[in-house]
C-alpha cells in the first residue's frame, strides 16, 4: 500500500501503526498519496484523518482533501471539501487558497461563487508578482469563457 523509495509512505505508516487514532500519520499519509498523483487512496486518506482530527485541524485537511479531488477532476467534490475548509473572510486565508476554490466553484459550474472568489483573489495577489497577475488573468479568462458558453 505504498511506495516503498517514499520515505514519508513508509514514516506514515509508522506513525499509524503506532499511533492508530491519531490524525497525524493519516494526513501524512495522504499527502504522499497526493505527491505520487494516486488521489483514489489520497481521498480516503484525507477522510480517515478528518474522523480523528481536531476542530482546528479540520480547515487544513479538508484542504488538502480538496487538492486531491480537484486533481482527480472531481469538481463539484473539491469545490464542497475547499468551501469547508477556507474562510474566505479570514484574513489568514492565503491567495493560493482563494484560487484553489475559485477554480474548483468555476470547473463545478458555480459561476456566482466563483466571481465572488475572484474578487476577493484580487485583493491578496501578493503586489508585483508576475506569475501570480497572469495566473489571476488566466483564471478570470477561464471565467469569462465558462460564463460566455452558458448563454448560449
Amino acid at each position: 500500500y505504498h511506495n516503498p523509495a517514499c520515505g514519508t509512505s513508509r514514516n506514515a505508516l509508522a506513525m499509524i501503526r503506532n499511533f492508530p487514532l491519531s490524525p497525524y500519520g493519516y494526513s501524512l499519509l495522504g499527502d504522499a498519496w497526493n505527491g505520487l498523483h494516486a488521489f483514489d487512496r489520497a481521498v480516503p486518506t484525507y477522510q480517515r484523518a478528518l474522523e480523528l482530527s481536531s476542530a482546528d485541524r479540520r480547515p487544513q485537511l479538508f484542504q488538502h482533501l480538496g487538492v486531491a479531488y480537484l486533481s482527480a477532476h472531481e469538481y463539484e467534490r473539491a469545490y464542497k471539501a475547499f468551501d469547508t475548509g477556507i474562510d474566505l473572510f479570514s484574513a489568514k486565508t492565503t491567495a493560493e487558497e482563494l484560487y484553489q476554490l475559485g477554480s474548483a466553484a468555476r470547473l463545478s459550474g458555480r459561476t456566482k461563487q466563483a466571481q465572488v472568489v475572484l474578487k476577493y483573489l484580487e485583493l491578496k495577489l501578493p503586489q508585483d508578482d508576475p506569475v501570480w497577475a497572469q495566473r489571476f488573468e488566466e483564471e478570470r479568462s477561464a471565467l469569462s469563457e465558462h460564463e460566455g458558453h452558458r448563454r448560449y
